[in-house]
């Protein structure tokens, strides 16, 4: 642990109140030069917003890849965020990750905080969003992954734009995540890629992981954890689903064949 954990966890908790409120947020955010290019404005064409480590950063190149120069707010994961683009009209996708899968990676990303920190933040998340929900497009964790282009087809549905779909190929997808590494990169000192930070699969990430997913087991982790998952079920709910996944009637059910 570094000797800075207590005091940037204290700043994270002071400043999660800020985080959920729009304008003093938004006003705050646009007097710092390094978030005027992330942050909504009248020039965004779309919002690509979620907790950290809910696919961010793969949604946002995968995207960019097929619509060259798109305008894209991103990257600042917080409600007042959405909530600044949902009065503003822009389209906007808003990820959603399981929060165990979420958190504990989260928590490995920014080591100063705890677990119950994390699933804090993203029940807050979820729940101050939850008012504005039928004015987003709801984009689960393992769609982006393995479809992008149904979310941008139901972009294209609900605001009547028209962005370029993305197919997830496995040569399309070798691509994002060559953009990926290169946006971690940027962001580091070295240049060399931080497995602890980079927005893509890691077996070093997946070993830490493991332990940090039995601490989700005790108190008050486990009590947080199952209010974070009745609050991920209502997010699901109205998730955009893959092409091609439609319901199944109970006739059709491969339990009844």
């Amino acid at each position: 642990m570094s000797v800075l954990d207590p005091l940037v966890r204290a700043w994270h908790l002071v400043r999660r109140p800020l985080t959920h409120r729009r304008l003093p947020y938004v006003l705050l955010n646009r007097l710092r030069p390094s978030r005027r290019g992330l942050i909504v404005d009248g020039s965004t064409r779309l919002v690509v917003e979620g907790p950290m480590r809910s696919g961010n950063t793969f949604t946002v190149a995968a995207i960019r890849s097929a619509n060259a120069d798109l305008r894209i707010a991103r990257h600042l994961h917080a409600p007042a965020h959405i909530l600044q683009a949902v009065h503003l009209g822009v389209p906007t996708i808003v990820l959603l990750r399981d929060p165990a899968e979420a958190c504990t990676s989260h928590v490995i990303r920014r080591p100063a905080l705890a677990l119950a920190d994390s699933l804090r933040d993203w029940i807050d998340y979820y729940r101050t969003l939850r008012p504005v929900r039928d004015q987003v497009v709801v984009a689960p964790f393992e769609v982006v992954i393995e479809d992008v282009g149904a979310v941008v087809d139901e972009l294209n549905r609900r605001f009547g734009t028209s962005f370029h779909r993305y197919e997830n190929t496995p040569e399309n997808d070798a691509q994002v995540l060559r953009t990926v590494e290169r946006m971690n990169r940027a962001e580091e000192p070295t240049g060399a890629v931080n497995e602890q930070r980079v927005a893509r699969p890691s077996d070093e990430r997946d070993e830490r992981k493991a332990g940090l997913r039995r601490e989700l087991e005790v108190p008050p982790n486990a009590e947080l954890l199952a209010a974070a998952r009745t609050v991920y079920a209502d997010w699901m709910a109205v998730g955009v689903r893959p092409a091609g996944d439609v319901d199944q009637t109970p006739e059709d059910s491969p339990s009844n064949a």
